[in-house]
Formats: structure tokens, C-alpha cells, sequence
């Protein structure tokens, strides 16, 4: 640049300094520029978590929540303020719904997070009710490599869960019900398998008591086909019950569906008889058919508080089957019965045609074996009469022969030769 200039010592320190100043001035604003960057990254970073729609949290090895996004703080219903520092232990239930143990989750997600990278379990939120959440678990290491952060993302599945649930339980109750139809269509006998039937759908509901009444219309009451979970005592106290005097009864009267709750909490002399079980919730269908009233089945349960109307579906379609077996079989018994007086009345109505025909034949035979013997009479008859004529006309003496009013029927040759050429036939003697 400066080809025939000789710098001197003075120069060259001017220059270097000159230089330093410029490269110190242009890492200056680079580090200013570096920390408005990192400033304007962490600003959108925070952004970011704050407003993901995702649980972001982050706690320590020992379990302390060092932070909590407002995504996290809207969820879960803690303030930061309230839920910082505090274990994360509070956000998790000593069992899940499914009875799940989860009081070692969160120690287990600190001593082997590769095995928690994904992980699904049910959360408890500040005001008791529980959610089901996704978490994607990241470790935080140190320089050592052991964990000293577990960041958590989580996102709410609660209604997936659910759909999901309600959707097992369904198709339980759709294999319930089928398996159900199924045998009462095989039976022969539907009201010998309700015990059985009931004892499965007792079952399913969580339900301590059945109760089977079929209606009797000779007497006028219900009378007990089937039923569990009382004492034989009780199975031949109530046998026999009278329309009005209990839920089922009350309801047979009615021929509607009666649903009690709160059995043991409120008086109604229509329930003394199930409360003195110790149930809680009682459900009772009528068995209807043909719009006849055959029957009542109803369950019972001690440790619920009431059931779902799912639940109720499955107990009214179970009775719903149950008459239309009870009904067919009677239908079958009636079509049976018709049946055999259809076959005794052809048979009765057949000996009689015979016996008839037989009759007939015999007349036909006795009428014919007459009619040849009149022809026959007739034969000699006519015979006689011809030889009589015979002999009179070979008589020489006049024969007259007179009816019974004295007309002289029938006159020989020899008559008329007497009489001058007249047979004189028809005049009096």
C-alpha cells in the first residue's frame, strides 16, 4: 500500500493500538449484539413455554418443582408462586383409577428415565379431580451424568381416555348382551337360566343383589323365580308378595320402571324391604309382553351411589330379553297345545269319517243286496204271472178274477167265449 515507506518503531506501535482498539470497539458491539440476541431468544423461548399448549415442568432429583408454565398453572389450578419449590408428589395420586400404584412414579422416573421418556398415568388436580396426561420425560444431567432436572411436557388425554374407556365398556356390554340372547334363544327353559344370566350382569354392575318376581294371576301376587344374594331364610320369606307392598310390587302395579337412590338416607316404606338388605341403589324393569305385565327383575347394590344410564340400558335389555323368552316359550307351550288338540280333533274327526264310511258301506251294501232281491221277487213274480196265464188260457172253463173292490180284473178265453166275445174286465162281479 505504501510501497517506499519506511515505518519506524513508533509507527508500528501506533498501528497496533490503532488495531486493538478497533478489534476490542467490534467484539464490543458483537457481544452487545450477542446478548440482545440472547435476550430476544430467551424472551421468545419463555413465550414459547408459557404459552404452549402442553404442561412444561420442571423439578429437581429430590422431586422440588423449580418451574411451572401457565399452560401447567390453568391445568393443575397452583399459582407459580404457590407451586414452586413444592414436590411434584402433589400432583400425582397414591393410585389410579385403574389401581395403579403410583407412590414411587416419581422416584422411578429420576432412577431410570429412559424407561419414563413416554409415559401415560393419571394426574390429580387442585380441586380433586383427576386427569389422564401424556408426558414426554427429558433428563437434565450434570457434568457427572447423573440427573439433576427432569423436565416434563405434558398434554391432557382425559377425554381420549375416556372415549376409549366408554368404549371397552361398551363393547363388554354388547358381548354381555349377546352372549345373553344367545343362551335365552337356546333355552328351552328361560326362567331355569335367569339365576344364571343375572348372577353375570349382577356381576358387571358391581351389584350385591337380584331379584326375579313372575306375575301369578291365579293368586293375584308375585311369586320369587330367582334370586342371589339374600339369605335362604329371606328366599322363603319373601316368595310370595303382594302387589303394592314393595318397589318391585309397586312397580309391577304401575308397570313402570322405578330407580331409588339414597335407600338408607331417606324413609319410603316401599324400600324398608331392600334397605333391610343394606342396599343403597335399587333398579327394577318390569317384564313386559304384548303389553302384559309377566314379571319384575331388579338389581341392588351396597357401595354405590347410583348407576349410569348405560348402566340402566343394559338392565332394561336384559329384561326386555328376558320376557320375550318367557314369552316365546309360552307361545311355543300355547302353539304345542293347539297343536296336540289339532291332532286329537283329526284323529277323533277321522275315526268318525270312518266309522261313517263303514256305516255307508254297509247301507250301500244292504240297499244293494235288497234291490237284487226285489229284482228277483219281481223275476218270480213275473214268472207266476205268466205261467197263471198260461193255465187260464188253457183252461176250458171261464175264469174270472176280481181285485180287492170286486172288479173283475183278469178274464181267460174261456170266459169271454161265454160272455159272447167279451172279457167283461173292470165291470163288477
Amino acid at each position: 500500500m505504501y510501497p517506499n515507506r519506511i515505518f519506524g518503531r513508533g509507527d508500528i506501535r501506533s498501528q497496533a493500538r490503532a488495531h486493538r482498539a478497533e478489534e476490542q470497539s467490534r467484539l464490543g458491539a458483537e457481544r452487545e449484539k450477542g446478548a440482545v440476541d440472547l435476550q430476544r431468544s430467551e424472551s421468545r423461548y419463555r413465550e414459547l413455554v408459557q404459552n404452549a399448549n402442553s404442561a412444561i415442568i420442571r423439578w429437581k432429583s429430590d422431586g422440588s418443582i423449580t418451574f411451572f408454565n401457565e399452560y401447567a398453572q390453568e391445568l393443575f389450578g397452583y399459582s407459580g408462586d404457590e407451586i414452586i419449590g413444592k414436590h411434584v408428589g402433589i400432583l400425582v395420586p397414591r393410585q389410579e383409577s385403574t389401581g395403579t400404584d403410583l407412590t414411587e412414579l416419581v422416584q422411578d422416573i429420576v432412577n431410570f428415565p429412559d424407561k419414563y421418556s413416554k409415559n401415560v398415568n393419571e394426574n390429580i388436580l387442585r380441586d380433586g379431580r383427576r386427569v389422564w396426561m401424556v408426558w414426554s420425560n427429558r433428563p437434565i444431567l450434570d457434568r457427572d451424568g447423573h440427573v439433576v432436572e427432569i423436565l416434563a411436557v405434558g398434554s391432557d388425554i382425559t377425554e381420549r381416555i375416556q372415549a376409549e374407556q366408554a368404549l371397552h365398556e361398551s363393547e363388554d356390554r354388547f358381548r354381555l348382551i349377546s352372549r345373553t340372547v344367545g343362551r335365552l334363544l337356546a333355552s328351552d327353559d328361560p326362567q331355569g337360566i335367569v339365576n344364571e344370566l343375572c348372577k353375570d350382569v349382577m356381576e358387571y354392575l358391581n351389584c350385591q343383589v337380584f331379584f326375579n318376581f313372575l306375575a301369578d294371576e291365579g293368586a293375584g301376587r308375585l311369586r320369587l323365580n330367582a334370586c342371589a344374594g339374600i339369605s335362604e331364610e329371606e328366599v322363603k320369606r319373601i316368595e310370595w308378595l303382594d302387589y303394592g307392598v314393595a318397589v318391585c310390587c309397586t312397580m309391577a302395579r304401575e308397570e313402570r320402571r322405578i330407580v331409588a337412590e339414597d335407600i338408607q338416607r331417606f324413609p319410603d316404606p316401599r324400600t324398608d324391604l331392600v334397605k333391610s338388605y343394606g342396599i343403597q341403589v335399587y333398579a327394577c324393569h318390569p317384564l313386559m309382553a304384548q303389553g302384559r305385565l309377566i314379571g319384575t327383575l331388579s338389581f341392588g347394590t351396597k357401595t354405590r351411589g347410583h348407576f349410569q344410564p348405560e348402566e340402566l340400558g343394559l338392565m332394561k335389555t336384559l329384561a326386555d330379553q328376558v320376557a320375550t323368552a318367557m314369552e316365546r316359550k309360552r307361545l311355543v307351550a300355547d302353539l304345542q297345545m293347539a297343536r296336540d288338540d289339532l291332532k286329537m280333533g283329526v284323529s277323533r274327526r277321522t275315526a268318525e269319517l270312518a266309522e261313517a264310511n263303514q256305516s255307508l258301506k254297509a247301507g250301500i251294501a244292504e240297499r244293494l243286496s235288497a234291490e237284487k232281491t226285489l229284482v228277483e221277487k219281481h223275476e218270480q213274480l213275473h214268472q207266476s204271472e205268466e205261467l197263471l196265464r198260461n193255465v187260464l188260457d188253457t183252461l176250458p172253463v171261464g175264469v174270472w178274477i176280481t181285485d180287492q173292490d170286486g172288479k173283475i180284473s183278469t178274464a181267460n178265453p174261456a170266459a169271454e167265449r161265454i160272455w159272447g166275445g167279451r172279457r167283461c174286465v173292470g165291470l163288477d162281479q
